[in-house]
């Protein structure tokens, strides 16, 4: 695999700031939970919890320096198509261009990023690797 760009594109940054973003959210609300039940909570889980938030800006401190390799073949991508923030957009495939050299498929799945692993989108999903499996094992065949 090629070395790839350092960041993508501004725009995959700025997601990631927004994902980063809503984490710390989900976090805050953790804590004041925490602190809530705090006698009820064993040491080890209020140890970790209190903890998670600089666990968090690590990763995301590193993902922002994070080189990414480039794939010498295409991609298949599912896009979640129901955006939880009405102003939010599907994510485009121009986001993984940098990453990849081949063609990129897109599918788009109708649910939110956070059930793309129910049942429905999962048949989607499945039944778009079968076809893909199916057709590479035809042109195996026709090879041999």
């Amino acid at each position: 695999m090629d070395a790839g760009p350092r960041n993508s594109t501004t725009k995959s940054s700025a997601a990631i700031e927004k994902q980063n973003s809503e984490a710390h959210e989900e976090i805050d609300v953790i804590l004041l939970f925490t602190n809530r039940v705090e006698s009820s909570l064993p040491d080890r889980a209020r140890s970790f919890l209190e903890r998670l938030p600089q666990v968090v800006r690590q990763l995301s401190k590193l993902s922002r320096s994070q080189t990414s390799p480039r794939c010498k073949s295409g991609m298949v991508l599912f896009r979640a198509m129901v955006q939880k923030d009405p102003s939010g957009q599907p994510i485009s495939p121009d986001v993984w261009r940098p990453h990849v050299m081949e063609e990129i498929d897109v599918f788009d799945i109708d649910c939110d990023h956070n059930n793309m692993d129910q049942p429905v989108p999962l048949a989607e999903i499945g039944n778009v690797f079968s076809q893909r499996l199916n057709e590479i094992h035809a042109t195996e065949a026709k090879e041999l």
